[in-house]
């Protein structure tokens, strides 16, 4: 959970908190209309009042202590989640990059065997490659190697056709 939602959530609490005690002011003040017309009980009502608000005071403060934790608790569970989400999200990334390489490792060793493709089937496979090598650019520590020469041989191949124009 961000820093604002925290905030915004702790401002709405506080509105609550506030409204609550308006809510207990309101009723103390009726209590309190009813005490006059009753002098011989007015002092033990005050007494009783006073007990009764710090009681529901204490127990309001206890409320918002305990939101608050549950409000860490939260924002570490969020955490918690959104580094599990970008660890997915980059697994699937490099999942999908295994993929390119798996196409392009195929097209090179059809094109070796010499079967013909088509100039969109080339176009495709040079756009995986593009995208093979910008990831392999940013992301260092991911293994390569083996589709260098690959991506090579069906650039190659692409524009000697292109020039033959001699696609499928």
């Amino acid at each position: 959970m961000k820093d604002w939602q925290i905030s915004l959530l702790t401002a709405a609490a506080l509105v609550l908190l506030q409204r609550g005690l308006d809510w207990l002011r309101d009723r103390r003040k009726r209590k309190e209309a009813k005490e006059d017309k009753l002098a011989d009980k007015e002092e033990k009502k005050k007494e009783d009042l006073a007990d009764k608000k710090e009681k529901e005071k204490n127990e309001v403060l206890d409320a918002i202590r305990e939101m608050q934790g549950d409000m860490k608790g939260m924002k570490k569970d969020i955490n918690n989640v959104h580094a599990e989400v970008e660890q997915v999200r980059a697994e699937a990334e490099e999942g999908r990059i295994l993929e390119r390489r798996i196409r392009i490792l195929r097209f090179a060793d059809e094109i070796t065997h010499g079967t013909k493709h088509s100039k969109d089937h080339f176009q495709q496979l040079m756009e995986d490659g593009k995208v093979y090598k910008a990831y392999c650019k940013v992301h260092e520590d991911f293994p390569n190697g083996v589709t260098e020469p690959a991506i090579k041989l069906i650039e190659d191949t692409y524009y000697e056709r292109l020039q033959k124009n001699d696609f499928l």
